[in-house]
């Protein structure tokens, strides 16, 4: 204050004005900000004794229509009774189609499991494995497949890992099944 002769009442207004000012361009703006996307696992695989048990983690048992909206479309008449009537076939249609998927999930579940058993009993390789493989396995399509793995995490004792992992090109020869990661990892050791 005493150098550039002015009081500290002034010295202290203009720290506060400092204090406001952002020190590089686009500070604060959240155009390169990445935000932290936190994983959810969908199915929970666990090891007891040497079978493999699973669950899904839906939550479509979790959707029931309010009492009251019942209660109102009973009591309801035309115009009203109409729309609440659609709007019920229309949650009820949602709550059935996530049934589907859960239970679609399960039997993709159920074969990918077999098939890749000693990675979650035994901490062994993965086996090639397809969506087509799977797909016509388990009755469905090959596209279905790929919507019920895609962006859905599994966790196990080894760890969380997207379903996508799990399918892997490979060759199979003489009964053994290798996959691409065993043969890339044999190829680094040479």
């Amino acid at each position: 204050a005493k150098q550039m002769k002015i009081d500290r009442k002034r010295v202290n207004e203009l720290l506060e004005e400092l204090k406001k000012l952002k020190p590089y361009p686009l500070f604060g703006c959240d155009l390169f900000i990445k935000k932290t996307e936190y994983i959810s696992p969908d199915i929970v695989v666990k090891v007891k004794d040497s079978s493999i048990e699973f669950q899904v983690l839906a939550h479509e048992r979790d959707i029931v229509i309010s009492p009251s909206y019942l209660k109102m479309m009973e009591e309801a008449e035309g115009e009203s009774k109409e729309y609440l009537i659609k709007k019920f076939r229309q949650a009820d249609f949602i709550k059935k189609s996530l049934e589907e998927r859960r239970i679609n999930t399960e039997k993709v579940m159920n074969f990918l499991l077999d098939r890749q058993m000693d990675f979650f009993l035994c901490q062994g390789r993965l086996k090639s494995l397809t969506r087509k493989e799977v797909a016509e396995e388990v009755g469905l399509s090959s596209s279905t497949v790929s919507r019920i793995v895609k962006d859905k995490y599994l966790v196990c004792d080894r760890g969380l890992y997207p379903l996508k992992y799990f399918f892997i090109e490979g060759t199979e020869k003489n009964d053994l099944n290798f996959s691409r990661d065993y043969i890339e990892d044999r190829i680094f050791k040479l």
